[in-house]
């Protein structure tokens, strides 16, 4: 779910940095609309890089959200060990700041930056009125939550709202260690849930060995893990994933 809502807060970013536009620019389609734009756009998005993605531009998730929404990306990257000095950096110089940032900052960092005029307000596209964040509303009532209340927890001490609110709604998404397994693989070759490292390793002998996925090609992997800091400031190969564990995991099957 969690890797879901992330991917739903990149498109958010991107479709709130085109609304900028939405007055002025006529290839700015209607709010709602998919493709957001009707010509050429380029968004600049800074994160930090992961040596788990070894392409940012050829990859799934990329070209998805282009044909999405019609927006080209163009990706700045700091490595992880330096993001937060050479962000303070491209701040406090002269030089163009990208139009997305996506990576962890405290409130104090976000107050900061938004004193110093780097960052924009978001309050219009949290509005009811514009219908920016329709999705977000009608999320909110249909699980019971006070959205007023969501907004709160991420506004600044100057009363304004700088990001994008992330709030998980699985409990299974607050813990940093945590796995998955494809339901449909074990429908497929019917195996339980497996409820012990024993049982687990076979699943994962069965993934390997007995084409779940029904393509005739024995190329499944068993099992894959990935080391994720920062939550929702990543972005994957196949979607954009989310995980507040800093440890590198790794996980094989070697079957007999």
């Amino acid at each position: 779910m969690k890797r879901f809502l992330a991917f739903l807060m990149a498109v958010a970013l991107l479709t709130a940095a085109c609304a900028v536009a939405e007055v002025t620019d006529p290839i700015v389609n209607p709010v709602g609309t998919y493709p957001i734009v009707n010509g050429d756009l380029t968004l600049k998005i800074l994160l930090q890089s992961s040596p788990d993605i070894l392409d940012y531009y050829d990859n799934h998730t990329t070209r998805y959200m282009e044909e999405l929404t019609g927006v080209k990306v163009e990706f700045v990257l700091y490595s992880e060990a330096d993001s937060a000095q050479k962000l303070d950096l491209l701040i406090n110089s002269d030089s163009p700041l990208p139009d997305v940032i996506l990576m962890y900052l405290d409130a104090m960092k976000i107050h900061r930056y938004a004193d110093s005029g780097a960052f924009l307000p978001m309050d219009a596209y949290y509005d009811k009125d514009t219908g920016l964040a329709e999705a977000y509303w009608s999320r909110c009532e249909e699980l019971g939550y006070d959205g007023e209340y969501l907004l709160n927890q991420i506004r600044d001490t100057d009363g304004h709202i700088y990001g994008m609110v992330r709030y998980p709604i699985n409990y299974a998404d607050i813990y940093s260690y945590r796995a998955w397994i494809n339901q449909e693989w074990l429908n497929r070759l019917d195996l339980a849930m497996p409820t012990t490292s024993d049982e687990l390793y076979d699943v994962l002998c069965a993934f390997r060995d007995r084409d779940p996925n029904n393509n005739g090609i024995q190329d499944e992997i068993p099992c894959w893990a990935r080391r994720a800091p920062g939550a929702a400031t990543r972005w994957s190969t196949c979607s954009i994933c989310s995980s507040t564990s800093t440890a590198r995991i790794t996980a094989t099957a070697t079957c007999p």
